[in-house]
């Protein structure tokens, strides 16, 4: 042993050969294989020991998809980001990853209100039962593909300082349960009167989990776009079932309707200005407080004279479209608001026809001098 003062020679004995140094390395290298954009990313510089996590940062440098928005899948167990890869995957597995980078989620993230988008960013510490389907990794990725990928037919466009209604069909203005003539005999009753009024101040888009040729041919049989013609009120856009994305819940699965497509591709809409009208209150599961349930219009023959929902939903639009923003409504309580609205009407009315009364009156002005005799 060398004395304190003393070099240390190395002999050839104490070094370890170059070629046995490179095989213990090589059996702890943990090669893996990553399926990402339809391509397959080789991760071979990680040995067993590494964490997912770590993996996760390799793949941020070739993905640029920030480790707590990738979703690894395919490796048939759970894990969590701090297990070592030998304990969450085999040897040369082949994964998938699913994720969206910042500069593709922007202009989705950019319209959460601030709760939700501090969710977003603490997912990490959740678990994934717990994270809110607006902030799941897995759907925000399809919303972002749709952003970038989905053909939404413009018919008039938007106009400025418009905000955005989105309305379903089936059994929201149109019974499709129900045998008529014609579309005009299933149509909801007071349909056009609403469209009439929707669109002094929102822009109106359709959007039907249906294809774009039954839309096309309901939005004729309901005399949509007969009324578009003659210049009553005009469609902005039209959206089909393409445009709906697949989640996964508690009772099983479900083709909803994201309203991140539509503000991903005009960020003058977000949660602040848009309504999304709807029978079924899962399609508003990526974005809850900008949905609205509507009653089912079912048995067209026997409820068409007296179903008024389209009336009060006609209010309830005017009663709310002087608002700056909208995510401060609890659209649940939409029918109360719409009746408070109509009796403001009528007190404002009888108090109009009042002063109109009052002034109809000689004043003593008018009367000229009095006789007082």
């Amino acid at each position: 042993m060398a004395m304190e003062g003393e070099k240390m020679e190395l002999t050839e004995a104490m070094v370890p050969p170059v070629e046995q140094t490179a095989t213990v390395a090589q059996e702890h290298l943990f090669p893996i294989t990553v399926k990402y954009a339809g391509k397959e990313i080789v991760v071979a510089t990680l040995t067993r020991t590494c964490t997912v996590q770590r993996l996760k940062e390799h793949l941020y440098e070739h993905t640029r998809v920030l480790p707590h928005r990738q979703k690894l899948m395919g490796s048939g167990k759970a894990f969590t980001d701090n297990l070592v890869l030998s304990d969450a995957f085999r040897p040369n597995q082949k994964i998938m990853m699913m994720g969206s980078p910042e500069e593709a989620l922007a202009p989705i993230l950019t319209t959460l209100v601030p709760e939700v988008a501090g969710v977003v960013n603490e997912v990490e510490h959740m678990e994934e039962a717990e994270i809110p389907f607006a902030s799941r990794v897995e759907y925000l990725d399809m919303v972002a593909r749709h952003v970038r990928d989905y053909n939404l037919e413009l018919i008039e466009g938007f106009r400025p300082g418009k905000k955005l209604v989105v309305l379903d069909i089936d059994y929201t203005i149109f019974d499709n349960g129900s045998v008529g003539q014609n579309g005009c005999e299933l149509m909801r009753p007071f349909l056009h009167e609403f469209l009439h009024i929707a669109y002094q101040k929102y822009d109106i888009v359709i959007w039907s989990a249906t294809g774009k040729r039954w839309i096309q041919a309901k939005l004729h049989e309901l005399g949509i776009r007969a009324h578009c013609e003659a210049g009553h009120y005009k469609l902005a856009a039209v959206m089909d079932d393409a445009a709906m994305i697949t989640v996964q819940h508690s009772k099983g699965s479900a083709r909803i309707k994201p309203l991140g497509i539509i503000w991903g591709k005009y960020p003058q809409f977000s949660e602040r200005n848009t309504l999304i009208v709807d029978d079924l209150r899962r399609n508003f599961l990526m974005n809850p407080s900008s949905g609205l349930r509507i009653n089912q219009y079912r048995h067209a023959f026997q409820n068409r004279d007296k179903d008024k929902e389209l009336v009060k939903l006609a209010e309830y639009l005017e009663a709310i479209a002087h608002l700056e923003d909208f995510t401060s409504l609890n659209h649940r309580k939409w029918e109360k608001v719409a009746q408070e609205h109509r009796r403001k009407l009528r007190r404002e009315a009888r108090a109009a026809r009042g002063q109109r009364s009052s002034g109809a009156r000689v004043s003593p002005q008018d009367r000229g001098p009095v006789d007082e005799r």
